[in-house]
């Protein structure tokens, strides 16, 4: 997405992206997206500046559990519930902020709607059935 923008923008020297950079980076999820990304791609992490190896600034993305409630209803109109525990994907942040995969994938999607759409970018919703049917 960054580099989608920048380049949607015409920044393609690096003085006119440094400051795209320094307010994305200011951002605890996209700094967790950027990493998860980075080194998915490259196995590793390395300083923009001198290309040696970094540790990673986000914390942890750790398997945990959490309570859900499964809803039931069968022909009748009756509903039946059912607790149960799954497993969920946690992310924690540079700052020690916990959120269960759901809320960080919301929070990344939130940010890049608003950044969008302040460029001039008309986001379109799509529909599950959309998604669904194809």
């Amino acid at each position: 997405m960054r580099d989608f923008c920048l380049e949607h923008m015409g920044h393609i020297h690096d003085p006119h992206k440094k400051p795209f950079h320094d307010l994305w980076n200011k951002e605890p999820v996209l700094i967790a997206v950027a990493e998860v990304a980075n080194s998915s791609k490259h196995f590793v992490l390395r300083s923009r500046k001198t290309k040696m190896v970094r540790m990673p600034t986000t914390r942890a993305v750790r398997l945990g559990t959490a309570k859900y409630m499964n809803v039931y209803s069968n022909s009748h109109g009756e509903i039946h519930l059912e607790p149960t525990v799954r497993t969920e994907v946690r992310v924690v942040l540079f700052d020690g902020t916990v959120l269960p995969l759901y809320s960080f994938t919301e929070s990344v999607l939130r940010y890049w709607r608003l950044f969008l759409t302040g460029i001039g970018i008309k986001v379109r919703r799509v529909s599950l059935k959309h998604h669904r049917d194809a």
